[in-house]
Formats: C-alpha cells, sequence, structure tokens
C-alpha cells in the first residue's frame, strides 16, 4: 500500500469477529469503517494523527495513532485516562467469579504514555512520576467505555475508591479475544490489565 491514504489498523494481531464492523477511524476530515480482520482503510485526506472509534463514526475513542505507512500497527491494546463513572457487579453463567464492570469517562493516553518507566528508560533517569493531563490525547473529546476485572482483583477496589473521593485514573487494558466469550455478554468488552491511581 505505501501511500498517504491506504493502510491497515494491525500487523500481527488479527481483529477479533465481532469487532470487525464496529471500528472506525477518524482525522480532522472525516471517518471511515475499517474492512477484514487487519482493518483495511483508505483516508479522504492525509493525516498525522487518527483516532480509533467503537460503534460507529461518534462512537467512544479508543486509540489516538500516529500515522504509518502500510500498519499502524495496533495490537488491540487500550489506554484511557479520566474519572470513574459508575461501577457495576455481576455474576455470569459460566464464570466462577463475579465480574466488575467500571464505567471510565476520559481520553485515550498518547501512543508513548506507560504507568511506569520501562527497563528500555533504565539509563535515563531520575524516573518521574506519571503527570496525569501530560499523558491525555488531549485533543481527543472525552468518551465512555466499559472495562471488565474479576470482583476480586486489586483494581475493582482501586477504581471504588477512585470514583468515591473523585480520583483521576489512567487504565491500560486490551480487546477481548472472540474465544473469551466477553462479547456474547457486553458492548464493548476492554479487559482491564493496569490501573494507574493519582493523587487529588
Amino acid at each position: 500500500m505505501n501511500d498517504e491514504l491506504s493502510a491497515q489498523l494491525t500487523l500481527n494481531w488479527r481483529i477479533p469477529t465481532y469487532a470487525r464492523a464496529a471500528l472506525w477511524i477518524e482525522t480532522d476530515t472525516g471517518t471511515v469503517p475499517l474492512e477484514s480482520e487487519v482493518g483495511l482503510f483508505t483516508l479522504n485526506y492525509p493525516a498525522a494523527l487518527l483516532t480509533l472509534r467503537w460503534g460507529s463514526p461518534d462512537g467512544p475513542a479508543l486509540a489516538r495513532l500516529p500515522w504509518k505507512p502500510d500498519s499502524l500497527d495496533w495490537d488491540g491494546t487500550v489506554k484511557m485516562g479520566g474519572y470513574v463513572d459508575a461501577i457495576h457487579v455481576t455474576e455470569i453463567g459460566g464464570i466462577s467469579y463475579p465480574v466488575t464492570v467500571i464505567y471510565m469517562g476520559g481520553q485515550p493516553l498518547k501512543a508513548s504514555t506507560s504507568g511506569f518507566p520501562d527497563a528500555a528508560l533504565r539509563n535515563r533517569p531520575p524516573y518521574p512520576a506519571p503527570e496525569f493531563y501530560a499523558g491525555l490525547a488531549a485533543e481527543v473529546g472525552q468518551s465512555a467505555t466499559t472495562w471488565l476485572v474479576p470482583d476480586e482483583s486489586p483494581m475493582a477496589a482501586m477504581a471504588q475508591h477512585a470514583m468515591m473521593n473523585n480520583l483521576r485514573l489512567y487504565f491500560f487494558g486490551r480487546l477481548a479475544d472472540d474465544n473469551s466469550g466477553w462479547a456474547a455478554h457486553f458492548a464493548l468488552p476492554l479487559l482491564l490489565q493496569a490501573a494507574t491511581l493519582f493523587g487529588p
């Protein structure tokens, strides 16, 4: 493909079947649907930054991705910063533990944002604590996402504490795979894998 308009969303990862008709790419000049298991798309005009949206052209923003020729190399990872708006706990047949559904209102994080300094930064101290607003893709409007985590997870307790005290968080996770079964129960099954809690 290697032009400024046509590319694909993923490279080595395959978009789950339930998600293939639910992903859209937005730029300043419009929104286009993705096609196939790799998310083929063609823009109307070149763009340096693209927003990945869920469900419809104005659905929740899942990621803010820099343009790359051929493939954006997205792997299902979703990173958001914001506030917990609500928490729902439910039991689902076939799952041996209660599931916590966390509603977050927020914005995607920049592609480079992390909750901690990883091994690649070892030789570049000091290691400052993350700054909430510095990590946000602030040009993308706020939207609501739903995150799934076992009820006994410390991240469920962290989310409840954040909601009760109006504290900001980063959430890190990914779209559930087809074989996980989560898509049969939830409209947007984001599996919460890590969280950063910020003080007041």
